[in-house]
This record gives structure tokens, sequence and C-alpha cells, in this order.
């Protein structure tokens, strides 16, 4: 689940190349594997590639995560290159499927921008993507937390967030990692407009894939924000600088109604080709979020939190949502 969700919110990220430039070296193949060829490429086939994963640019990607190409045909067995960045592999064509996958021995150098590029049917394909860093200790992360500007979220949906977001007040989150009898959570508090609202816990942290994290599905009602099915998903460097942040949920939109008063999002979503879709009590009356992180955040020491801060910590219990009942 959490590799899909990590293709799904940081698939587009831009990379901004903190590496050395390696140089790139040609695709081992194995004996039972087709094998890239080199020489004269065929400019009279048809093969295009229609998908690239991971895609480029894409951040976090796990050290151990293939390159794996989509073509709209069966690819020729000759007339073609393929050559990665900084590591022997193993090249594999699927003929049924249509692709080739790209499995590095025995990984990916960690905190590193990988290059590839496949040439063939007379065109030139080249990508990049960056890799997760070392794993970190999660505990260190419970003295520090991470304060981000809603102005520093990049929206991918809904498409109507270029419409009512400039319409709301400054706002900021601020995540903090606490213990708890299950393992560790992650915990969300801000301010809206110089008013602070309560600390929320979100739930138990998934470090499957260190120094990556997860949290979620969960419910996160805290202010005027009601999210359902919320997935949190992030990556620490090794100066525990938050490198990635982004999540998905169902938003609310009932919610905002003191924020917006007035203003139907439903109806604004419509006039996008994005109609409201139920909410989990059946009321049309949600759209899909899906935000990502601009630029890292600087990890903060605790004893600079904001006044927001200290609001007492607790659960907040979920309210039913205005007009539940209709």
């Amino acid at each position: 689940m959490l590799p899909f969700l990590w293709t799904l919110l940081f698939g587009c990220a831009l990379v901004a190349s903190e590496t050395d430039t390696v140089t790139d070296t040609a695709a081992e193949t194995s004996a039972d594997t087709s094998e890239a060829v080199p020489g004269a490429v065929d400019d009279h086939c048809d093969v295009r590639i229609i998908a690239t994963a991971p895609e480029s640019e894409a951040i976090g990607v796990a050290t151990t995560t293939p390159i794996v190409l989509t073509f709209d045909a069966a690819l020729p067995t000759q007339g073609w290159t393929f050559e990665a960045a900084g590591v022997e592999g193993r090249v594999t064509v699927d003929a049924i499927a249509h692709t080739l996958r790209f499995d590095p021995t025995p990984s990916w150098p960690g905190d590193t921008e990988v290059r590839w590029q496949f040439e063939g049917c007379g065109a030139e394909h080249e990508g990049r993507f960056h890799t997760t860093g070392a794993p970190i200790l999660a505990d260190a992360l419970e003295d520090l937390h991470w304060e981000i500007d809603a102005q520093a979220l990049s929206w991918g949906e809904p498409a109507i967030a270029s419409v009512f977001l400039p319409l709301l007040p400054p706002w900021t989150i601020d995540l903090s990692f606490e213990p708890g009898i299950d393992g560790q959570h992650l915990w969300l508090s801000g301010e809206v407009d110089e008013v602070c609202f309560p600390a929320v816990d979100l739930g138990r942290v998934d470090w499957a894939t260190n120094p990556s994290f997860g949290v979620g599905p969960t419910e996160v009602r805290s202010g005027d924000i009601l999210l359902f099915q919320a997935m949190l998903l992030g990556s620490f460097d090794a100066a525990l600088d938050l490198r990635t942040f982004g999540f998905s949920a169902l938003l609310d939109t009932r919610m905002l109604a003191g924020l917006l008063p007035g203003v139907s999002l439903c109806d604004v979503a419509l006039q996008f080709g994005e109609p409201c879709q139920p909410c989990p009590d059946g009321i049309e009356a949600c759209v899909l979020a899906l935000a990502t992180l601009n630029d890292r955040v600087e990890a903060e020491a605790r004893e600079t939190e904001p006044a927001c801060d200290e609001v007492q910590r607790r659960l907040v219990e979920p309210e039913a949502p205005p007009n539940a009942g209709r």
C-alpha cells in the first residue's frame, strides 16, 4: 500500500539535485533475459514508451525500487539500449506485458539522484528520480517539530484549490512525534489566522520504509478541517529535516462553510468538472484532497515550539458534520 501511495503523492514532485554527477553505466543482462543490443537504432519501429516507474522527478524512492518502462507494443529484441546510473543491474523484458524492467544489484545508493536513458525506435528517453536516505533513529524525532506553511503545499487535487485557497486566512500546521502505548504517534497542531487549533493524535507511525514514514488511513478533525480516509506520508534526511511530506484524503467541504460564507465549494467543484463525492455519511459533500510539500522543512527543537502547542494534547472526538441528517 505504501509504495503505491508514494507514487501517487510524490510522483510529480520536482527534485533539486544535490549530488555529484554520476557516470552512466550500461545495464548488464542475464542469460534468461532479452539482451540490450548496442549499435544501430531501428528508425522504422513504432514502439513508444507510454509509462515509466518511478515517474521522472520522483522523490523518496526506495533504494530497491526497480525501473519499469511500459511500451505500447512488444519491444523488439534488438536495436535498443538501456543505461542506468551508478550501479549494475539486471534487465528483464516481458513481451506479453510490453515492459522493460531494470533491477539494481544490490540497490541504488541512498539519498542520491538516479538517472537512466533508453534509446530505441529513433528516439531517446531519459528519466531521473531521487532515492531515500539511510534509516534514521525514529526516537530522535521526539525532541523536534516541523512547522509547515500552507503556502508551501502544492495541491494536485482538487482543481478548485486554486480558487478557494487564496480566500482562506493564513494558516500553518505543526507536526511532532510522541510515544504511545502501541508505538510512536504523529501529532498535528497549528494556527489559522492567529487562532490555535487543538493538537490531534493522527495515529501510529509506520516505519516499514524508514527513513520514510506513513500514517493512516485515519480520520482527522481539527478546527474547520475534517478529513476522512486520510493517508499521510513523509521522509527525513540525515539532518532530520522533513524532506518530503504529503497527504491524500476526502475533505468535507461543509466544514469550510465558516471560512467561506456564502460559497458552495461543491458548486464550484462541479464547474471544474470535479463533482463532490459521498462522504462516509452518504452526503455528496466531499472532494479528494491531494497535496505535497514544495520544499524541505527544517527540524526545530521543542523549546521553539509555537504557542499553539500549549493547547492541552487530547484526542479530539469527531462530531457529526453539519447537516449530517439531511
